[in-house]
């Protein structure tokens, strides 16, 4: 039997499918079938659900699996790489997201209401690459999490917004009659190696 999950997070695919493979060490005979979904509310046909806070799995249990930090970058020579900036000098800048309906997007957007102000998005891609060459370009700031490559690119920079420190969360949601056999053993290791 496979161990069916599903999850809304690219950011969570590189970390569960690690977990996955530190499982599949322990216990060769399970496997597994992870699915990207991005608007289907499918949750049904899955042991486990990876997913922000999202009102359909209200009803299942859960648990906090990942957490990281949302941060905007921008190119080196950008007069804003090289000094501290608030969230209201951002205002007029154009910015490339990987999804705008996303998680990542929705924090930020939030907190930029608070200052009075909608994010400009010129970009909305789902391709990695098309947003690095968009912010490599210099026409755009680059949303992204603590875990993105981003900070790896050549010439590339965190900005240092003084009053921003948003995160997304992402929690395994499982349903209580699910939490047994193999599902019980996965959800359990995962827990041991938060």
């Amino acid at each position: 039997m496979k161990i069916m999950i599903l999850h809304y997070l690219i950011m969570i695919c590189l970390i569960i499918t690690k977990r996955i493979l530190n499982f599949h060490q322990l216990y060769p005979s399970i496997s597994f079938k992870l699915t990207f979904e991005d608007k289907s509310e499918n949750f049904g046909n899955y042991d486990i659900v990876v997913s922000q806070p999202h009102d359909a799995l209200a009803g299942y249990d859960h648990f906090e699996y990942y957490r990281t930090a949302i941060h905007v970058v921008a190119l080196e020579t950008d007069p804003l790489s090289q000094r501290k900036v608030t969230l209201s000098q951002l205002r007029d800048r154009l910015f490339v997201t990987t999804n705008a309906h996303r998680g990542t997007f929705k924090v930020f957007t939030q907190a930029c209401k608070e200052r009075g102000f909608v994010p400009k998005v010129f970009l909305e891609c789902d391709d990695y690459t098309c947003w690095d060459m968009a912010v490599l370009s210099g026409n755009c700031l680059g949303l992204t999490t603590g875990n993105s490559t981003a900070i790896n690119m050549p010439n590339v920079r965190y900005l240092n917004i003084t009053d921003f420190n948003g995160s997304v969360v992402g929690s395994v949601y499982y349903k209580k009659e699910h939490y047994t056999g193999n599902v019980k053993l996965f959800l359990d290791f995962l827990k041991n190696n938060l």
